[in-house]
């Protein structure tokens, strides 16, 4: 197979700092020939809200969501007490536990179960008791309280924006859950209060502004890159105004978008579909937050992963890209072949980046220039709509290369270049102005992407640095063209240092006590640091390395992004799940497999492993039979928000991320 330049920038996945063995280089190509993820295409019931606490003869509004069925509809039941008026349930008037049933209409032995524990009455009722309400939407409470005025009031228990609500009831919702998921509405007066327990939802508002978005993958002629900038207005509507920049083998273009629809489901996971010039494109995209989403291309046209970054459109200036940035930026080669640059320059404000202030390391197919310092730069042509701007680096190594870029704001702009060879696209970040040793300590949870001579390469760990040129151990897995392996970070031999001196570039030699592998390093402003390999271990690798600030086991709803190489092909995985931070996660995946779309895969039977003292541990996804497929994962806390993602099985080659949702 092709050595995979697909590999090399996707989404927060792209942490770096690995090593591996000489005999990484060798095995077979991208994976074993790879299990496609060959999923149940059967209907399946999810339930809103799940399980809940109401009062005697309280009410429950639910909620049913029906996948990969054309008729949604459901039969609502409850066994122990209670009646059903359409979906809403009046509890009994005894306490006690009841079970709620909701069956698919489609396809009867397809339902699903959720408990509702009935308490003792309040002093003031409340209704509904329980409800499920879509993000910015706004619900009507009631109360009853022998004629006496309440207060109302809300708040979300684990903290976080609980939305709000007015002196006749009337509650709006927050524009994504806060954390746990659910608010707590009161009505209170002197005789006492009650309360009613309401599940956020996500919904169309979650997105809402000007976005840029980027992401690279494959079309019919190999390696895409692409970035752009997109309206949602809040309703489903992708407005016109926006634009996209698309390199790949059938040229490059810049293509106007006119407009499109999106739909959010309950978790997140949102179906965009918009229309440019020349095509329709369609993306699965899952919410973080209203300023962060990941990204999967999910048509059969062409697959890849990325991300969409809310613009801030009072910074979509050439005055707002200033001070220092570093970058990284990777693809292919006008040979077909990886290669990645990485460095930092110096941006006057004026749209120049002065030769005096720059460096960078380039790995053009496996062929390594080291702290070139002829870097300098400057921006051509810059739109204050769209954020998007055209710039040029130049290089004694490189020569000239012309890239699109679009701001998200002044700490972060996408770069896609725009020449027909090579083709790489990236990032640049604000970075300090200055480093010393110790800007580079403690523990550092890292991925990294790239090829090796037969196929696939990746690679995830975390090392110690203890502030003063040394690393102080870790540990790390290495997956090379499907062979699998754990090893051991060695204090011997693994130094860092500021090369050249007084530069803002790091050297940093890692040893696992047979190979030494050899990275520039580059640090960012917001606790990551991205990376480039300069030794001939592998082919080409790349990433990103961050701060670890947390230990701690996945707690809570997550979204996720798996991209990377199976068979002779390409597999891009987004989803949303839950974990209790125990042995079980719940929710569904969307998968496009070299232009293969399987949508609404659920889970089942998913496991993970506590973390180690050092913040790794395993996760494995499993999905629902009758075709069951599991993806083997090590991951890596960064903190509680935030979990970087090897697979380590032979099955695939795969990089991806865990980004916290609520």
């Amino acid at each position: 197979m092709s050595s995979l330049p697909w590999m090399h920038r996707r989404l927060l996945s792209l942490p770096i700092l690995i090593l591996a063995l000489p005999v990484l280089i060798v095995g077979c190509g991208g994976g074993n020939g790879g299990r496609n993820i060959n999923p149940s295409t059967s209907i399946s019931v999810v339930v809103f809200p799940g399980t809940a606490t109401v009062p005697i003869s309280g009410q429950v509004i639910f909620t049913a969501t029906v996948y990969n069925a054309m008729n949604t509809a459901v039969n609502w039941a409850a066994t122990g007490g209670g009646t059903f008026t359409g979906n809403i349930l009046t509890a009994p008037a005894t306490a006690g536990p009841i079970t709620i049933t909701a069956t698919s209409q489609a396809d009867t032995t397809k339902s699903a179960t959720v408990t509702v524990t009935v308490t003792a009455a309040q002093p003031v009722s409340v209704s509904p008791s329980a409800v499920a309400v879509p993000a910015k939407s706004i619900q009507q409470f009631q109360s009853s309280s022998g004629g006496l005025p309440v207060v109302w009031s809300v708040v979300a228990p684990a903290g976080g924006n609980p939305g709000s609500i007015d002196q006749s009831g009337n509650y709006t919702a927050p524009p994504v859950p806060p954390p746990g998921g659910t608010v707590t509405i009161s009505a209170s007066n002197a005789t006492g209060a009650g309360t009613a327990n309401v599940t956020i939802l996500f919904s169309a508002a979650s997105l809402l502004g000007q976005y840029a978005f980027s992401y690279s993958g494959e079309d019919a002629a190999g390696f895409l890159a692409v970035a752009g900038s997109i309206t949602f207005d809040g309703l489903g509507n992708v407005t016109s105004g926006g634009v996209e920049d698309v390199n790949s083998g059938n040229g490059v273009v810049t293509n106007p978008i006119t407009g499109g629809t999106y739909e959010v489901g309950p978790d997140g996971r949102t179906t965009v579909s918009f229309t440019t010039s020349v095509a329709t494109v369609t993306f699965q995209v899952t919410i973080i937050s209203p300023q962060h989403a990941l990204l999967v291309r999910f048509d059969t046209v062409a697959t890849g992963s990325g991300t969409v970054d809310l613009q801030n459109k009072a910074e979509l200036s050439v005055s707002a890209i200033s001070n220092f940035y570093s970058f990284a930026v990777s693809g292919i080669n006008s040979g077909g072949f990886p290669e990645a640059i990485a460095g930092n320059f110096f941006a006057d404000g004026n749209g120049n980046f002065p030769i005096n202030n720059a460096i960078q390391d380039v790995n053009n197919g496996g062929s390594v220039t080291q702290a070139d310092t002829s870097l300098q730069g400057q921006i051509v042509t810059f739109d204050s709509n769209t954020g998007r701007g055209l710039l040029q680096f130049t290089s004694t190594t490189k020569g000239t290369l012309s890239f699109a870029f679009y701001i998200v704001d002044h700490t972060h702009f996408k770069l896609v270049e725009t020449d027909t060879a090579p083709i790489l696209a990236g990032d640049a970040f604000s970075a300090p102005n200055s480093i010393t040793l110790a800007s580079l300590t403690g523990n550092n949870a890292f991925t990294l992407g790239g090829s090796v001579t037969k196929g696939a390469y990746a690679a995830g760990g975390i090392f110690t640095s203890n502030g003063t040129g040394t690393i102080t151990g870790g540990v790390q897995d290495v997956n090379a063209a499907g062979r699998v392996f754990a090893q051991t970070i060695a204090t011997s031999g693994s130094t860092y240092t500021i090369t050249p001196v007084g530069s803002n570039r790091v050297l940093l030699n890692i040893s696992n006590g047979t190979s030494t592998f050899n990275y520039g390093v580059y640090i960012n402003s917001n606790g990551t640091a991205e990376m480039i390999e300069l030794d001939t271990n592998v082919v080409v690798a790349s990433g990103l390395a961050f701060l670890q600030s947390s230990t701690a086991a996945p707690q809570g709803n997550y979204a996720l992004n798996l991209t990377g190489a199976v068979g002779q092909g390409e597999e891009d995985v987004n989803g949303a799940f839950a974990s209790s931070g125990a042995a079980a996660f719940t929710g569904y995946l969307d998968a496009n497999v070299t232009g293969s779309l399987f949508p609404n895969v659920p889970l089942s039977g998913s496991t993970t492993t506590a973390p180690t003292s050092r913040g790794r541990g395993t996760i494995t996804l499993q999905t629902a039979a009758p075709s069951p497929t599991s993806f083997v994962l090590a991951h890596y806390v960064v903190d509680n928000q935030t979990y970087l993602l090897v697979e380590i099985d032979s099955q695939r080659v795969m990089l991806g991320v865990l980004s916290r949702q609520f």
